[in-house]
């Protein structure tokens, strides 16, 4: 899963009832910048946070809000116009669209 912040303190706070929503996100702050969590937004607004670091992607899905790891085949390099000379450290990418499950559903009811 891709949880957000409130999403964790919410299960977090069931256990430990002395536990803030700021040390929650203070704390996956923290591990997104030393690189133990990957942090992106997932289009609703929300930070969400990712445990796993390796070098992917992000689908959302704007009906459901479903978050699915995306990942690239072949070749890797992207062609961006207009970063002539930038160098990049890294690059995140969110593909916003209709999940599996919500494309189905909705052809049924049709």
């Amino acid at each position: 899963t891709h949880p957000t912040a409130e999403a964790i303190y919410a299960q977090a706070s069931a256990q430990m009832p002395g536990i803030s929503l700021r040390t929650v996100y203070t704390t996956l702050t923290d591990l997104a910048e030393m690189g133990e969590l990957q942090a992106f937004s997932g289009g609703s607004g929300a930070t969400r946070f990712d445990p796993n670091v390796d070098d992917h992607h992000h689908g959302v899905c704007d009906t459901c809000g479903a978050v699915t790891d995306a990942y690239v085949t072949g070749d890797d390099s992207l062609i961006v116009d207009g970063l002539e000379g930038f160098t990049t450290n890294s690059a995140s990418i969110v593909f916003h669209g209709r999940c599996a499950e919500c494309t189905v559903a909705d052809s049924q009811s049709k």
